[in-house]
């Protein structure tokens, strides 16, 4: 009965539907609706970016389930490749698990800054236009992530993906403005990503006539044979660091229109990145232009959320939300105002409050019919007054993630298990994540000095990734301020790549249960008092496996009071350049029942940082469930309802996963 009315509904509203591509689309792959609008550009008035909305409400007919997914103009369809700035194309994109019918109905209106505001507007066009498609079943290959589809918050420390596997990230976080590539469309800017071209393959998209993008495309492929699962962006600079090479408009003096080819270019990158297993981790903004839009606007800095901001976050989550492995910052260094580092400051640099903070993730999550994870990232002194009014499920911010900036990368465990510890606490545990660390040195640049990389760097390999790791983190991001807006050569990063993928393989490749493990001062000891740059993290399961890493030379006594039996005990090697299997050391087995058991010495190198997996059996089975039917809106109180303001969009739009 549901079904049947359901279809009289949709039905009944028109007999016209979208262009669909594809034709027979599958589980996970992008679906593109296109509709025939008003004859415009990216300078007319009516502006197609503020005074039209296309919503598209998406229903599964077995399920019920339902999305309304915010659509945009695409100009004449092919912009990436023709540089069109003008057409009658406007577009939405789609992607979801569930197969069989779906049915949709376009809601297109028109009004003043209708985009931004919650009003109904004048029904025009294609509005009412509808139909259906089906989708099928069909298996990608690893590392494609549609063999594992959409990345969410569950309600634990980690991220996972439909599919039931978590994820633990290496990404980039150097540079920041990777979107200042020059092949894109738009105003001139400096990266080349030249030294990549040679990673482009016969087959890999490009744009234009004239094929450019292949050294970006070649950049993303490398990133991904080497182990990165994770891109950081900054999607608007204005102002900032890099001086505005990278923003969403024709001219970075300009908030009301978009650069449609240069977008759909970015979404082509994206989509790559998508298909080689890397996940997006976009930042709105960066500390130097927090307040941009509400200083362009004339509205409060303190407590205003300007037209234009929405209008911004509008275009970015209706363009790209639809990625599987889409996240957001609300913005790098938030909270921090620029007149603390800049002599007086700047009125765009103001920082946003914990009010701003508020209203802009309930705006988001309240437009995004995908549920993808929000985070902050804030200046280091800045973590207990950013962090703190946030935590809880109440606190009215919208966040499930912290992105880490530390002062010192000493810091990093005791920082990520606090976070962790704190979020818990307050009953919604928080992803946490080491992004960007600082110097360790007065006057000396932060992050990963370039002369450091193309040699292993155990401090940052111990301190850093598995700092973050065995805190129960969920990964980290490379990070080098020599380099932060200048970067074109990833393989400056070889070796980083290389030691810190191998942390990560220790876990996924041997099934090790992190999502289920805790940190903790007890878990282990050592013979000897470690010194000076010397380390030792203990992770467990408690009583059935248990990880130890230590930065060489020290003896670890493990924690196995109160559990009986035997244990077995092998070593893995962290560094470089070895089999990433595990090694029996001096002690095959061990027996619990003690505070202080001698899990041995590794089999060679035992001056030397070692990992050891003590656990029941080996190899360990692989205990992450591989479906999952739970929504995220269901694990959260109160995360669909939002303040009267975003009412329009109503707390129904998008129930389940899509």
């Amino acid at each position: 009965m549901r079904a049947l009315i359901l279809a009289f509904i949709f039905l009944a509203a028109s007999v016209r539907a979208g262009t669909l591509i594809p034709k027979q689309p599958s589980r996970w792959e992008l679906i593109t609706i296109d509709f025939e609008g008003p004859e415009t550009s990216e300078v007319s008035n009516p502006n197609p970016f503020t005074d039209y909305r296309l919503d598209v409400k998406f229903v599964h007919e077995a399920s019920g389930v339902k999305h309304v997914v915010p659509g945009f103009y695409a100009a004449d369809g092919n912009a990436a490749h023709t540089s069109a700035e003008k057409g009658n194309v406007w577009r939405v994109r789609f992607k979801t698990a569930r197969t069989g019918k779906w049915m949709y109905i376009a809601s297109f209106h028109k009004g003043n800054f209708i985009a931004a505001k919650r009003i109904e507007g004048t029904p025009v066009f294609f509005n009412g236009e509808n139909g259906h498609f089906h989708v099928t079943a069909k298996k990608f290959d690893v590392p494609d992530l549609r063999s594992k589809g959409r990345l969410q918050y569950v309600g634990q420390r980690y991220y996972r993906y439909a599919n039931g596997e978590y994820k633990l990230k290496l990404g980039t976080n150097t540079p920041e403005n990777v979107l200042a590539y020059k092949g894109f469309d738009g105003e001139s800017v400096p990266l080349t990503f030249e030294s990549h071209l040679k990673d482009w393959r016969s087959g890999d998209p490009t744009w234009g006539k004239d094929e450019r993008g292949k050294e970006i495309i070649g950049a993303i492929n490398y990133l991904s044979n080497m182990g990165v699962n994770s891109l950081f962006a900054i999607l608007m600079t204005v102002k900032g660091d890099s001086k505005g090479q990278v923003h969403p408009w024709r001219s970075k003096h300009d908030r009301s229109q978009f650069d449609v080819s240069k977008l759909e270019q970015w979404h082509i990158v994206f989509e790559h990145a998508e298909r080689k297993g890397i996940s997006l981790n976009f930042a709105f903004c960066e500390t130097e232009n927090e307040a941009l839009f509400e200083h362009e606007s004339g509205v409060s800095k303190q407590t205003g959320f300007a037209l234009s901001r929405k209008v911004y976050y509008r275009e970015m989550i209706a363009r790209f939300s639809n990625q599987l492995g889409f996240s957001m910052i609300l913005g790098e260094e938030n909270g921090w105002t620029e007149k603390a580092h800049h002599g007086g400051g700047y009125p765009w640099g103001q920082g946003n409050t914990h009010e701003q903070r508020k209203k802009f993730s309930q705006y988001i999550r309240s437009i995004d019919p995908f549920y993808s994870p929000i985070g902050v990232h804030t200046f280091p002194p800045l973590k207990a007054e950013v962090y703190q009014p946030m935590l809880g499920p109440h606190s009215g911010v919208r966040m499930e993630y912290a992105s880490l900036q530390m002062g010192r990368k000493w810091s990093t465990y005791d920082e990520t298990k606090y976070w962790i510890d704190q979020s818990t606490s307050h009953g919604m545990p928080w992803v946490v994540t080491a992004d960007e660390i600082g110097s360790d040195t007065p006057h000396v640049k932060g992050g990963i000095p370039i002369a450091s990389s193309g040699k292993p760097n155990m401090s940052f390999r111990a301190v850093l990734c598995w700092g973050n790791i065995m805190a129960g983190g969920a990964g980290v991001e490379v990070f080098s301020a020599t380099v932060d807006q200048s970067l074109s050569n990833f393989r400056e990063f070889d070796s980083i790549w290389a030691e810190f993928s191998r942390a990560i393989a220790l876990f996924q490749d041997h099934n090790i249960p992190f999502w289920s493990m805790e940190s903790g001062a007890d878990i282990v000891t050592s013979k000897q008092k470690p010194r000076d740059n010397q380390w030792m993290y203990g992770f467990a399961k408690r009583g059935d496996v248990y990880v130890v890493y230590q930065s060489g030379e020290l003896e670890p006594l493990l924690n196995l009071s109160g559990v009986t039996g035997k244990f077995q005990v092998r070593w893995f090697n962290p560094r470089p350049g070895s089999s990433t299997k595990l090694d029996i050391g001096s002690a095959i087995t061990v027996s619990g029942g003690s505070e202080k058991v001698d899990v041995g010495k590794p089999p060679y190198d035992i001056r030397r940082d070692w990992a050891v997996v003590v656990s029941r059996t080996f190899p360990l089975r692989d205990t992450a469930a591989k479906t999952s039917s739970v929504s995220p809106h269901d694990l959260i109180p109160g995360s669909l309802t939002f303040g009267s303001e975003y009412s329009h969009y109503g707390a129904s739009l998008s129930r389940g996963m899509a």
